[in-house]
């Protein structure tokens, strides 16, 4: 019975890799922690007013989000992850999945719309 288990499970393992955004995707452990300590390094925390954010298509076709970095004193680029991405879509009170389909520009609008 454990030899089923562990084969459905390395399935089920195999089938959540593979649906993941390439964000959440790594061939090796040393990858993921390589993507861990730079995301850590690339930290740091703000509180703006979601009304303060500003979101804008890039040329290739992702958006990013400015946003005022009080530790540096300046305006900052932020790209976004898939998972951050579905964040600010939750505050926007805008469909991610959908506005996952749309172009940069019209899914910028929304979201600044619902921001």
């Amino acid at each position: 019975m454990s030899n089923l288990m562990s084969g459905n499970t390395l399935h089920e393992a195999s089938r959540q890799w593979t649906s993941r955004p390439d964000d959440e995707r790594f061939l090796s452990l040393e990858d993921l922690h390589t993507s861990v300590a730079n995301r850590k390094l690339e930290s740091w925390t703000a509180t703006p007013a979601t009304r303060d954010l500003r979101v804008r298509p890039q040329d290739d076709g992702d958006l990013m989000v400015e946003c005022y970095d009080q530790t540096a004193g300046e305006q900052r680029e932020l790209g976004l992850s898939n998972w951050s991405f579905g964040q600010l879509c939750t505050y926007a009170q805008a469909p991610a999945k959908y506005l996952r389909t749309q172009p940069a520009e019209l899914a910028a609008i929304n979201l600044q719309w619902g921001l």
